[in-house]
């Protein structure tokens, strides 16, 4: 607790906050400090879970904005979590990146963005925004609840070290995202001289049209070659409309990836799609469905996952979400369990 109230007297502190000579320099160098945690109780209905129960604490971001100049701005994101990772050992026995049991704390964001550098383009450098992950969340809308499909299955994430052009397009009729990055996450260093690049491009193809304003649709590619002859892709089609009083999203991702240089390629992937209803300002309903198959030259190995409830704002910046998330097998084994987990889901920003 120590050293999360220490935090923002930390980051105080790297950024230098004194008397500023004028109005106007206090207004440029104010830093922004805000926060969110995601926390549940879930209760497990699966077979054989013998009513298994508990409280926890997903994550906690800590972040930090400020504008350094006139269109130069600075982020950065502490994320809090409970590792539950093994030491791993290298062959030398010597231990890497081995620490306890408990609660840790890791570096979410840290980058500064040069605004306007092209024609309604902004680059950012350092630790970024990834081109889809941050921008499905936003569609989404329930990071509290889960991550987003690929994330969730652990073929894309959300940050990495790198390079990152955003930019729109005439007249609202949408927006793009390059990146060259590491590719090894914000949880690694680099390994080797190969790069991760990412692409996404956003159409709006009705901006003026007070119905169909709310349509997008999205396609996104990402390859990077891990090792010499060792390269690993990802794509989807993606279609989103965005209601003040409902949402409805989706899209198909094709997956490959190589395990070893000259290995085959194993092909995965699937659809999913994503509803959300609002009866009230303050309450509403949202369901998901995706299906992943991660081998598609194999039967019967694949599996759905359906997460369903209400939500209803409690306060601002409070909102609460009652669930249920299921994940279901083609073909159930002793590995590969079928589950149900019950869950009331909380976020709170402050």
């Amino acid at each position: 607790m120590r050293a999360i109230a220490l935090f923002p007297m930390v980051v105080l502190a790297a950024f230098g906050l004194a008397e500023s000579a004028t109005a106007a320099e206090t207004t440029l160098k104010q830093v922004k400090l805000e926060g969110v945690v995601y926390a549940n109780y879930a209760w497990d209905l699966s077979d054989g879970a013998l009513d298994k129960n508990g409280f926890d604490i997903q994550r906690m971001y800590l972040i930090a904005q400020e504008n350094l100049a006139e269109k130069v701005a600075f982020r950065m994101t502490m994320g809090i979590y409970q590792n539950t990772k093994e030491a791993i050992a290298d062959t030398t026995g010597a231990t890497k990146y081995g620490y306890y049991k408990g609660w840790a704390v890791r570096l979410k964001h840290a980058y500064v963005t040069f605004k306007e550098v092209f024609p309604r383009a902004d680059v950012s450098f350092g630790m970024v925004d990834l081109p889809w992950v941050p921008f499905e969340e936003k569609i989404f809308q329930h990071r509290f609840v889960s991550t987003v499909f690929m994330d969730t299955e652990k073929k894309l994430t959300s940050t990495d070290l790198g390079v990152t052009l955003r930019g729109a397009l005439p007249q609202s009729y949408g927006e793009y995202h390059v990146a060259v990055m590491n590719g090894e996450t914000y949880a690694a260093p680099e390994v080797n001289k190969f790069k991760d690049y990412h692409a996404r491009v956003t159409i709006v193809p009705a901006p003026g049209n007070a119905t169909l304003k709310g349509l997008r649709l999205s396609a996104f590619g990402n390859f990077n070659d891990r090792n010499t002859d060792q390269r690993n892709t990802r794509a989807v089609a993606y279609a989103s409309y965005e209601h003040a009083r409902f949402t409805i999203a989706g899209g198909n991702w094709w997956v490959g990836d190589e395990a070893a240089p000259h290995a085959a390629t194993v092909r995965s992937g699937g659809p999913s799609v994503y509803g959300l209803v609002k009866f009230t300002p303050k309450t509403w309903a949202m369901a998901r469905w995706d299906q992943f198959d991660p081998n598609k030259d194999k039967v019967d190995d694949g599996w759905n996952r359906t997460i369903a409830g209400v939500g209803v704002q409690l306060a601002d910046g409070v909102k609460l979400f009652l669930d249920v998330q299921a994940k279901r097998f083609e073909k159930e084994t002793t590995a590969n369990r079928n589950t149900t987990v019950a869950f009331g889901h909380f976020e709170i920003k402050y």
